[in-house]
């Protein structure tokens, strides 16, 4: 696609166990380690993936060989327990301001941010907490064009967006919800 993006490879200390139970151990490792890169560096990372113990591509001299490790990360080599792409579609930053009004969705669920959706004021205020939050969680979703179910609830917004997303959200946000948040 052309597109550069930030993936973080990372050996993990211990092997997790295999099936379901690896990715209940895993994603919140993988969701961690995304938010501290955006909240100490402002870089969103695109990609995560764990590695067993002791395999991440090395030099001679024991230091991590990142040549190594981005071609064995793109040609799929790594000895990998985990992977989390956070990009759900190929939709590009710069297309996100357009959108398409809601039309098709990505593989994770979160579809372009485009016109915000015509609901009166009073009908969300009226909305149980519950839909609420599914709402929010969805719109930032849609700004950091990530998957909903990897947006942590209770993390500051500088954590889970960069600043031009988060700029974007706080626009729909007052469009939508008519409120104006703090940010």
């Amino acid at each position: 696609e052309g597109e550069e993006v930030v993936a973080l490879v990372a050996e993990l200390r211990e092997a997790p166990p295999r099936g379901q139970r690896a990715e209940e151990v895993c994603k919140p490792i993988a969701d961690a380690l995304r938010a501290a890169v955006m909240r100490e560096h402002s870089l969103s990372v695109a990609h995560v993936a764990l590695l067993k113990p002791r395999t991440v591509p090395k030099t001679t001299s024991g230091k991590i060989s990142r040549s190594r490790c981005r071609g064995a990360y793109l040609g799929g080599t790594l000895d990998e327990v985990y992977r989390r792409s956070y990009r759900p579609s190929a939709v590009s930053p710069l297309e996100i301001e357009g959108g398409d009004n809601g039309g098709g969705e990505g593989a994770g669920g979160a579809k372009p941010m485009g016109s915000p959706r015509t609901v009166d004021h009073e009908t969300i205020r009226s909305l149980p907490r519950s839909e609420l939050l599914r709402r929010i969680t969805a719109d930032v979703a849609r700004a950091g064009n990530f998957p909903p179910d990897s947006v942590d609830k209770t993390a500051p917004l500088a954590s889970i967006l960069d600043s031009l997303s988060v700029s974007q959200f706080k626009g729909l946000f007052e469009t939508e919800y008519a409120i104006r948040p703090p940010l």
